[in-house]
């Protein structure tokens, strides 16, 4: 028999929902989609997922634009002393260009991913979404990942 469903979030989450399969979290899904604060809670949680993701391509953008730019400059020196830009130039500018958003990715992106991953776990744990803990076990996840789906449907 399905737990009952938390009416507000400080309600303490039955243990028992994190080892709910995707079919038994369905009906206990479909009850907690008629909670209007149950469903501003999961915009909130896609709010917050949105602006960092906006952050993140805004800070990305940043660095292309940092390199076009050195381009453009680089150009128009060569352009003023009658020469082009040299391959060996190029490809230095090239091979920078991708280290810096290599790191970007592993320093920023990742970590800042795998934060928002956790605090969402973590809320949506306390809301009593079953399958929902905090986790970084590949088939768990991707069985949150089934139930999110859902969530996102409810949207």
């Amino acid at each position: 028999m399905p737990a009952a469903i938390p009416q507000r979030a400080s309600t303490s989450p039955n243990p028992e929902l994190k080892s709910y399969s995707f079919q038994q979290a369905l009906p206990i899904l479909a009850q907690m989609s008629e909670n209007r604060d149950f469903v501003d809670a999961l915009v909130k949680l896609k709010g917050e997922q949105d602006e960092l993701e906006r952050r993140l391509w805004d800070e990305r953008a940043s660095i292309r634009k940092k390199y076009e730019d050195k381009v453009k400059v680089a150009r128009t020196k060569a352009n003023m002393i009658g020469v082009g830009l040299s391959k060996h130039d190029a490809d230095m500018m090239s091979t920078n260009y991708k280290n810096e958003l290599r790191k970007f990715d592993l320093e920023r992106v990742l970590p800042a991913w795998d934060g928002l991953l956790s605090n969402q776990q973590i809320a949506l744990t306390s809301l009593g979404v079953p399958t929902m803990f905090a986790t970084t076990t590949k088939a768990t996840r991707e069985r949150q990942q089934k139930v999110m789906q859902v969530l996102e449907g409810l949207l």
